[in-house]
């Protein structure tokens, strides 16, 4: 029954503003409690908690840059993770770990990802390329290589599955085994959808 959405500072809740007309001129400039249709709940708050829409289980507590770095130690070479990219078209990254945690030494270094500087602490990794919902295939090309700094580290997947995916050439000789495919848990996607979606500020 409400609109208005907006930010507020308690992990696992949002605010919402009860319904005004939007269309007359009080409420055009914002002014709700004035709305010229005289709605009695108008400018009423309410808090309301977020819930996943499948599960019903709640939202996690605030993310934070050390525990992105607590779960970057915990990374072994083959684990698959997922990063947050803070990027509108692409808010997280799935990909595989190649090389464990590090602080960066010596001159400024770059990857897609962007620049990484002396004392930035991160994991190298291959970028994942999404198939469907739930299905990724590993990158081969060469920049898929990259650096994720180890404070945007915001699960290790650990109920993915294998997907064997072999194919043939036209003569039907010696079969070729194509790039690794893995199918994601739905329940540990929607965790780092839910971990990266949450942005960390108190606007309110």
């Amino acid at each position: 029954m409400g609109h208005l959405w907006f930010e507020y500072k308690q992990p696992g809740y949002i605010k919402t503003r009860e319904y005004a007309c939007l269309t007359c001129g009080e409420c055009r400039k914002l002014n709700f409690a004035c709305c010229l249709l005289g709605t009695a709940r108008v400018n009423t708050v309410r808090k309301c908690e977020i819930r996943y829409e499948n599960t019903g289980q709640q939202t996690q507590e605030r993310e934070t840059s050390n525990r992105g770095k607590e779960r970057a130690l915990q990374c072994q070479v083959g684990d698959l993770i997922g990063g947050e990219c803070a990027n509108k078209t692409e808010p997280y990254i799935v990909c595989s770990v190649v090389k464990r945690y590090a602080a960066w030494e010596g001159p400024p270094g770059r990857s897609w990802m962007g620049q990484i500087k002396e004392g930035d602490e991160y994991i190298t990794c291959r970028k994942w390329q999404k198939q469907s919902e739930t299905r990724y295939i590993q990158c081969q090309e060469a920049r898929a290589e990259f650096y994720l700094l180890a404070e945007d580290v915001r699960i290790i997947f650990r109920k993915h599955e294998a997907v064997q995916v072999v194919s043939r050439s036209r003569r039907g000789a010696n079969p070729r085994t194509g790039p690794p495919i893995c199918q994601l848990d739905s329940d540990e996607l929607a965790l780092l959808q839910n971990r990266v979606f949450i942005y960390q500020r108190d606007s309110i």
